[in-house]
């Protein structure tokens, strides 16, 4: 029969952790992965299941993947839990022998805001590629800006990633603040170029307002695309300034030598 990990990435700060943990404690296995100092609140005493591991660089991912040795593997942030009707999918999955052929479905995901649920995420669009066969620390294609290319891959039947990331305005702001940080400092190496720094944007911010039919839920919806336009640009803008100012510092320390 196969079986279903899930990966919690949380920074610090989180308030709804204990929470995704509670709505996934069924599976098979359960990795979060914390950035940040201290840990993040969760009863796993309850959880037998459960590992915690710390992410300081992508040394640290090494050894992982065997850890989550699941035939399916779901990726949450912290602030994120899965509701009943997906929780049944899932479960329904794992009834089901592996297709070796099929490696990934997307998810819809929905926001809490403003007192009301709205199509997509600050995160990303809904649906998103969220169940995989492959152990990643982020979300399959999250701000790569290439996206699937012509490969269709499937949605799955039911249910919903609930994200709470935005329940509170001010809290949500400080949390793409701290996501974009991570994905610049976990990306060196990658450059996001300036196309790719208008496009990716922009393309987030239509394909929540006409696939995820953002303006249909008035403020609430619009604000979940501009902001989620706005944590696309400032991740990859974090990770150019990064790259720059190591190519500066490069250039210093060449002319100090001669």
């Amino acid at each position: 029969m196969p079986t279903l990990g899930v990966v919690i990435l949380t920074l610090n700060g989180m308030k709804h952790v204990a929470q995704c943990v509670e709505s996934v404690k069924w599976a098979d296995r359960i990795m979060v992965l914390h950035v940040g100092d201290g840990a993040p609140a969760i009863l796993a005493g309850e959880c037998s299941c459960l590992v915690y591991r710390r992410v300081g660089s992508t040394e640290t991912l090494d050894g992982l993947p065997q850890e989550m040795n699941t035939d399916w593997i779901l990726n949450l942030w912290g602030e994120e839990t899965v509701d009943a009707a997906l929780r049944d999918e899932l479960a329904a999955l794992c009834r089901k022998p592996v297709q070796r052929d099929l490696d990934s479905y997307r998810i819809p995901i929905r926001s809490l805001l403003m007192g009301r649920w709205v199509d997509g995420s600050v995160w990303e669009p809904s649906p998103a590629t969220r169940l995989g066969r492959q152990f990643s620390l982020f979300p399959a294609g999250w701000r790569s800006g290439l996206g699937n290319g012509k490969r269709r891959i499937p949605l799955l039947g039911r249910g919903s990633i609930c994200d709470h990331t935005l329940s509170e305005l001010d809290y949500g702001l400080r949390q793409i603040q701290n996501v974009s940080d991570l994905w610049a400092r976990l990306s060196q190496g990658r450059s996001p170029g300036s196309f790719a720094m208008i496009g990716s944007p922009l393309r987030t911010f239509f394909r929540l307002v006409f696939r995820n039919r953002a303006l249909s839920n008035g403020i609430a919806g619009l604000t979940v695309a501009t902001l989620a336009a706005y944590a696309t640009f400032l991740s990859m803008a974090k990770l150019w300034e990064a790259q720059k100012g190591k190519e500066g510092k490069d250039h210093k320390d060449r002319g100090c030598d001669l």
